[in-house]
């Protein structure tokens, strides 16, 4: 396990005879609980012109407890544009001080809240408590204002979690944990001396009880400071600091600004990138620190199976925690640099065995199949450190007969057999690691001819009152060329929720990928019936299948109806797509859906893509009320042409589902949905492409629509264009989208080479850069060509080019600095991953 014993500047380190460290903390427990808004320098300025709720010292709101159980600073009150900023100006019992240049290192403690919560240090010229553009949604702020900081917050929009420059600018960047919920520790390190005065700023966010992580896309980022300007480029001019709440629940505590004093010596950090575990059968390995003063650096190996000479690293073979401490002496005009300590661990790969689910057939089923056919094995498998050590091979063997499984993604494996005849067989199954342990299991299962229609009950008036999700496996009929159609059937009934609310059904089958089987959106305060065909599922709702099922309050049931009959094809398979949230009319990614390119496999005789989709997210700001409202014709393009329109409008008076009367404004029609049923079911034949190759799949938001009140909207400007441009509700589509493929021939997938992109890792190094860069992955690598294309935050594409993995130098020296979005799409996945031209 990966271990950060130490941070990349090491401040809190004593610096040794030429330097020592000054602390100022600031932890709210001076003052009173209350109000905040007038105390001990602090004033508050609202979000918006409503209710005015103030930021309050407590040691607990809304059950947030402080993280030292002492007072800390919250904000209680929710809803979207519901905010408020408190700031503080430097005082001599707190001074920030950034006009002398040098190393700032600041620490917080910070409870993410639902719709932003941020956090930073700035200019504020007219001194009205606005600093920040896009916050000010009262009064303007003055041109020359800014600042720096982050802002995080659970709802998942792309500027929830995003880091904010100087110059105004602000950018996403990858949320190192997998929630986003609770108390987090972050780390701002600025270096004001960097690149010649233009400064750095490196991020760090940690768990409570971690270690301090980095921010990839803040990493020795070039902050473009103009010291002297007068602007808010111009660190002497940050002399304010500023703490602000967006809906509830936000908390912050704990804030601590540690700045060096060198005694006339230039100061000297160390960046130690950190070591990754290693296999003790690892071969020798080289190690990266620099000085920031370009003087060299030594290794030293503290404790640990392992030994170093100069930067390399050799392992002696056994396992344990190695402990290397990097260090640089300095010199007559430069001070010593603190050390900064990495640790790892090794591992002994035949010590980590793997872990496998059997899960078709499993153990006692009955395999229906009218006539003797071919059927999969299904497994999923996990190992532990899944960054050094991966399942490397399934191997299934029935009376003698042994089956190579091939890997589908996270983890599953699949392997095809056909019984000889009518009658009970033992599979054993044994999973091997690419270290060489092995875990062997074996179930038995019988195979009948006959093949009735059945009802399977997913799920029998759950009360989805009590908890609002199920997150499970079922164990659902297994079959090989019985059904010819399979329904899924809702029963929604109360008590029940009184507004319209949406809820889901997804599952994870064969392909390991999750994959939203239908969505629905509730009446208002009323039960109601609906079905959907779900049979283009039907590849993945055999054995042992996770469910994620989640529904606003109510009295639930599904029950899955097979219906019994000779299919089209004997066989079908379901590649997922898209299925996710995306941005409409967002000026800044007018085209967020990810294209794919796909090749047929050989074999495939039809195929069809599915599509159910709803427009979300509407708000009174919100241009022409979308998109909730929005009558709007989506494309499906092909090689660049539209071959398909979608008319994502819904007629909601009558219900489409007979579900009226309700309460409530039921009767208003609506983008793609109607309260009290399941969305349109969209097919469109893809058969005619089945031939072509590299066919550009493309799905296409209607282009004439632009949120013009939207924060990303540069033309926005609050109270004369927009009512708000920083409202934080905006327009979404929830789009649920697969590759359907037929064929009379078993499909192992529907589409050449796959890869499994979760475990592919695209590498970008480095990233900010000057616009030339490294592209590679790391991990396992088995496409043999990808399309990498380059994106502006216009959604215009700037660059692209074929890649098959391997390392490659790209030079985009010749585009403007800023953000841009590099998408890496195989024929069966898509890697997105953002780049900082500096």
């Amino acid at each position: 396990m990966k271990r950060f014993s130490t941070f990349f500047l090491s401040l809190m380190l004593a610096l040794g005879l030429q330097a020592q460290v000054i602390e100022h903390v600031y932890d709210f427990n001076a003052l009173e609980t209350g109000n905040l808004n007038g105390r001990d320098h602090w004033t508050t300025v609202a979000n918006n012109t409503g209710a005015q709720f103030d930021l309050e010292v407590a040691f607990t709101m809304l059950g947030v407890v402080a993280p030292d159980g002492t007072n800390a600073l919250f904000y209680g009150n929710g809803g979207p544009n519901v905010g408020r900023t408190a700031s503080r100006l430097t005082q001599d019992d707190f001074p920030f001080d950034f006009s002398q240049g040098g190393p700032v290192e600041i620490e917080l403690e910070v409870f993410n809240g639902w719709w932003g919560t941020l956090f930073g240090f700035g200019y504020d010229a007219n001194n009205n408590g606005y600093l920040l553009p896009g916050l000010e949604t009262i009064i303007k702020i003055e041109t020359n204002e800014g600042g720096f900081g982050f802002h995080v917050g659970n709802k998942p929009l792309p500027q929830i979690v995003s880091f904010f420059m100087p110059d105004g600018s602000t950018f996403p960047f990858t949320w190192p944990y997998a929630t986003l919920e609770g108390w987090f520790r972050h780390k701002l390190f600025l270096d004001l001396d960097a690149n010649d005065g233009a400064g750095s700023i490196t991020y760090f966010i940690a768990e409570m009880n971690g270690s301090y992580v980095p921010v990839q896309q803040v990493t020795n980022l070039n902050l473009g400071l103009t010291p002297g300007s007068g602007t808010s480029t111009d660190p002497a001019k940050w002399t304010k600091m500023f703490l602000h709440a967006l809906g509830h629940t936000s908390g912050f505590d704990n804030l601590i600004i540690r700045q060096p004093e060198t005694g006339g010596l230039l100061y000297q950090y160390i960046t130690f990138n950190p070591i990754g575990d290693h296999l003790t059968t690892d071969a020798p390995f080289t190690l990266q620190a620099t000085s920031n003063r370009g003087l060299p650096v030594s290794f030293a190996v503290t404790s640990g199976p392992a030994t170093v000479n100069g930067n390399v690293v050799t392992l002696t073979g056994e396992p344990g925690m190695v402990e290397i401490t990097a260090s640089q002496p300095g010199n007559s005009t430069v001070g010593a640099a603190a050390d900064v300590i990495q640790t790892f661990e090794v591992i002994d790969p035949l010590t980590v065995i793997p872990q496998m689910r059997i899960r078709n057939a499993v153990e006692g089923e009955v395999v229906r199949m009218p006539e003797l056919m071919t059927m999969s094995f299904v497994v999923s498998t996990q190992i532990a450190h899944p960054e050094i050590l991966h399942v490397k091979e399934v191997l299934f063997n029935v009376d003698g007969v042994s089956v190579k499984g091939f890997k589908t993604s996270n983890g599953f494996f699949m392997g095809n057999w056909t019984p000889p005849s009518y009658g009970t067989y033992t599979v054993n199954v044994t999973a091997t690691s690419s270290g060489g342990a092995s875990i062997t299991d074996a179930v038995t299962f019988e195979v009948v001819s006959g093949a009735p229609s059945i009802d399977f009950k997913v799920i029998d008036a759950y009360n989805f009152s009590a908890k609002s999700s199920i997150d499970t496996s079922f164990v659902l009929p297994a079959f090989a060329g019985t059904y010819s159609k399979v329904t899924a059937i809702l029963n929604y009934g109360c008590p029940c929720d009184p507004w319209d609310r949406l809820g889901r059904c997804s599952i994870r089958g064969a392909n390991g990928e999750w994959m939203e089987l239908f969505k629905y959106v509730s009446p208002y305060g009323v039960a109601c019936d609906d079905e959907i065909d779900i049979t283009d599922f039907v590849s993945q709702l055999q054995g042992r299948v996770d469910f994620r099922i989640s529904f606003p309050q109510s009295v639930t049931s599904i029950t899955f109806h097979y219906q019994a009959g000779t299919p089209e094809y004997k066989y079908s398979w379901m590649d997922n797509l898209w299925q996710d949230l995306y941005p409409f009319g967002d000026y800044a990614n007018l085209q967020p859906v990810e294209p794919y390119i796909l090749n047929f496999s050989s074999g495939i005789e039809k195929a069809h893509l599915r599509l159910m989709c709803g427009g979300f997210s509407w708000g009174e700001t919100n241009t022409s009320n979308a998109a909730e409202f929005y009558n709007a014709t989506h494309n499906i393009k092909i090689n660049g042409a539209t071959e398909f329109q979608q008319h994502l409008w819904q007629t909601c008076n009558p219900n489409p589902n007979g579900c009226q009367p309700q309460s409530g404004t039921w009767y208003h029609n609506r983008h793609g949905w109607c309260p009290g049923s399941i969305p349109i079911l969209w097919q469109y034949d893809l058969t005619p492409w089945l031939s072509f190759p590299d066919v550009n799949l493309k799905y296409e938001f209607y282009p004439g629509y632009i949120d013009y009140c939207h924060p990303n909207h540069p033309d926005c400007v609050t109270g004369i264009t927009c009512s708000n441009c920083n409202d934080t509700w905006n327009p979404e589509i929830d789009v649920a989208g697969g590759l359907v493929t037929f064929s009379n021939e078993l499909i192992v997938t529907s589409i050449k080479d796959v890869v499994s992109f979760q475990d592919l890792r695209i590498k970008i190094e480095p990233n900010p850069s000057n616009g030339q860069f490294t592209l590679y992955t790391s991990g396992k690598n088995n496409f043999e060509k990808a399309d990498v294309s380059v994106y502006d935050l216009t959604g215009k594409m700037v660059h692209q080019f074929n890649w098959n993995g391997e390392k490659t130098e790209v030079d985009l020296s010749r585009f403007q600095k800023g953000m841009y979005i590099l998408t890496v799409s195989s024929r069966t996945g898509i890697k997105t991953e953002k780049l900082l031209i500096q």
